[in-house]
């Protein structure tokens, strides 16, 4: 269960970015973790939250993953989710406790990714309470 490839992913990965949820939910059983990441600091819900998967992304927050858990840039799901403009994803991502005024190494916050990437209604859905909107 812990065995890892060269990246460093494991068969928790594997099984969640095939979309096999029950591979998935026997190995959260006999002891994987969400939260173990690969050596780009991703983990099975960054890999998630940008994929356009609403359904297998709530099977996996219902394992109450640590939400604001950030890749080696920084980022964390609710970026990932952001930068490709899944609002659907980001809504729940943030629903489960997501910090929507976390920074990536860049000091960009979902928002910020959102607009960079011209996904406008997904910024307005992520935008921290403070946040300023461009023009």
């Amino acid at each position: 269960i812990k065995a890892r490839n060269s990246k460093g992913d494991t068969a928790l990965t594997f099984a969640g970015e095939r979309d096999k949820q029950d591979i998935v939910r026997l190995l959260l059983s006999s002891g994987s973790s969400l939260d173990e990441q690969n050596r780009d600091g991703r983990n099975l819900l960054m890999m998630t939250a940008e994929r356009a998967d609403k359904e297998f992304l709530k099977f996996l927050l219902a394992s109450r993953p640590q939400m604001n858990l950030a890749d080696n840039a920084g980022r964390t799901a609710l970026m990932y989710a952001a930068a490709r403009g899944h609002k659907d994803n980001a809504k729940l991502i943030l629903s489960a406790g997501a910090d929507a005024a976390q920074t990536d190494k860049g000091g960009k916050t979902a928002y910020d990714i959102a607009q960079q990437n011209r996904h406008d209604d997904t910024a307005r859905a992520v935008k921290p309470k403070k946040a300023k909107e461009k023009n």
